[in-house]
């Protein structure tokens, strides 16, 4: 049985540190900004789909647009359930195998289209969007599709594509972003399988899943090296019970639980990767996974836009619609323009993850971060510009007559995505570490109080090396040339903006995280355009937008 266990922070660094991809194979954009570069080419020209794919996407968003008008986004409010004949209709038309290739049974559609179809049903009810993103955005499919035997993607990806729900288990009661003190244990058996024992907390899709991918730490053994492993577990095996479905102030349809598991049997063959990588994979999956959430606060704020300009045209204050009253009509910029900003960020992020030529893990983190702040200011808003009707919720408005505009449900709903698949205090350390990992490589053990003489004279020699090359480039370079990016118009100089102080400012403080600061000082904190596509509904207030 799982024991408990006294982490030092040390230990638990060192977990961290060794969970995280060290190299970086391709190219990223946000690494170079962080460096004092900007390497545009790596996102311009912006993208492009393949014609083909991009038609077979826009087929079936047409396809999700048109049922999602006939879903009761309401009754998922009020029942806190969604309804299992809406699940069925999703899973007919694909919508649990959006990016698992055709061979498996999928649609094999592109990232760019899964998070379109994100924004579309979570424009609907958030809860439909949380249910789709935990099952195909870090539930069985993706940790599959990126460490996953040919014959495990044959036996679970047909089954997930077809709508069996899976889940992603890692938190725990006492374990949240600090992996180390994971307790879940998965004890070798002689047959060569796996006992798993544990708890796990704040399970999405786990009350109604299938198939679970569940976290555990395997003891060290003569037959393999142990460490934090994943493993496919089916959810009805003996000794798994759902001990307890959690309420929240948001996603009230959201299927979130505790699950217990006593001695569940698992084969080896259920094992993803070796021992000891699951933190890898679940930290792999998550890079790509945390597009999900830019992509609901995308729709989120493509709704809040719409519902904004609608009331301020129709509200009439002191003789004229308040949205023609300066103070309005600038929250009403705010809006179009964040939201413009989101989805654009969306977009291409997606386009980056479809690629594959780039390394989108600081990406990634900076569209979650970033968007999930924002989609939460422009629900504020949105239900501040509809003042009274913006607090009330939208079964009291439709009961006294009134259209049902759930504002203060979607400001609701949309809290979680700050805490969701990594805090934004978390996101902020992980940007910071990941957007020094050169400074780090170069000078770490200069501050680093374990480093004995020899490493910290090894670390000067390099660091003279790296910083004699790379400091004259923050002097040089076309975004100092006024002539620069001239094809962007009056948006050059914007492009032209030196970033070379910043840079060489990060790299300063970047020793203090290996000189044991419990983080970095600035980061110390607290996933184009085009139109909208609304659906008729009974019920007004949650209409499916999604980009055409």
């Amino acid at each position: 049985m799982s024991t408990s266990t006294q982490i030092t922070e040390q230990q638990a660094r060192a977990v961290a540190e060794e969970a995280r991809e060290a190299g970086w194979d391709r190219p990223s954009f946000c690494k170079e900004l962080f460096l004092g570069r900007f390497p545009l080419e790596l996102i311009h020209p912006h993208p492009r789909a393949d014609p083909a794919d991009a038609a077979a996407g826009a087929a079936f968003l047409d396809r999700l647009r048109a049922y999602c008008a006939s879903i009761d986004g309401g009754a998922i409010e009020r029942e806190a359930r969604i309804p299992d004949e809406c699940v069925q209709g999703l899973a007919e038309l694909g919508c649990f195998g959006i990016k698992i290739p055709v061979e498996y049974g999928g649609l094999g559609l592109s990232q760019v289209v899964y998070g379109r179809a994100l924004a579309l049903v979570g424009s609907v009810h958030a809860s439909l969007g949380a249910l789709l993103s935990a099952h195909q955005s870090i539930g069985v499919p993706e940790p599959l599709k990126l460490a996953g035997t040919p014959a495990q993607k044959r036996e679970f990806l047909p089954r997930c594509a077809r709508g069996a729900v899976s889940a992603f288990l890692l938190t725990e009661p006492d374990v949240g972003s600090d992996p180390a003190r994971l307790r879940t244990s998965a004890a070798p058996t002689d047959d060569g399988g796996y006992l798993i024992d544990g708890t796990k907390l704040w399970t999405t899709n786990g009350v109604v899943a299938e198939l679970l991918v569940v976290m555990a730490r395997v003891p060290s053994h003569a037959g393999g090296p142990g460490g934090v492993s994943a493993f496919v577990v089916e959810a009805d095996s003996p000794g798994i019970t759902v001990e307890h479905r959690n309420a929240f102030m948001g996603l009230r349809g959201i299927e979130n639980g505790v699950t217990h598991f006593d001695q569940v049997r698992v084969p080896a063959q259920n094992r993803i990767g070796n021992e000891g990588d699951g933190l890898r994979i679940a930290l792999a999956t998550l890079n790509t996974g945390r597009l999900s959430l830019p992509a609901m606060c995308a729709g989120a704020g493509k709704w809040s836009l719409k519902i904004a300009r609608e009331w301020s045209a129709e509200r009439v204050q002191w003789g004229r619609p308040v949205g023609e009253h300066e103070a309005v009509a600038t929250k009403i910029a705010f809006i179009a323009a964040t939201t413009f900003a989101m989805e654009a960020v969306l977009d291409l992020s997606g386009h980056l993850a479809d690629e594959g030529r780039k390394d989108i893990r600081i990406e990634a983190a900076v569209a979650k971060l970033w968007t999930s702040e924002m989609a939460c200011r422009i629900a504020d808003e949105l239900v501040q510009i509809r003042g009274g009707r913006g607090y009330e919720t939208a079964d009291s408005l439709a009961a006294r007559g009134e259209r049902a505009v759930p504002a203060e449900q979607m400001l609701r709903d949309l809290r979680i995505n700050r805490i969701f698949e990594g805090s934004s205090e978390i996101m902020r350390l992980l940007i910071a570490r990941e957007a020094v990992d050169t400074h780090l490589n170069a000078a770490g053990d200069l501050a680093d109080p374990e480093a004995d003489l020899t490493h910290k004279a090894k670390s000067a020699a390099h660091a003279s090396g790296f910083y004699a090359r790379w400091l004259p480039q923050l002097a040089t370079g076309p975004g100092l040339l006024p002539t620069s990016y001239r094809e962007f118009g009056a948006l050059a100089p914007t492009c032209a903006t030196p970033s070379g102080p910043r840079a060489s400012s990060l790299a300063r403080r970047s020793t203090r995280w290996r000189a044991g600061r419990r983080h970095w000082r600035s980061g110390r904190g607290s996933s184009a355009g085009s139109s909208t596509s609304v659906p008729s509904s009974s019920r007004s207030p949650r209409p499916a937008c999604v980009p055409n």
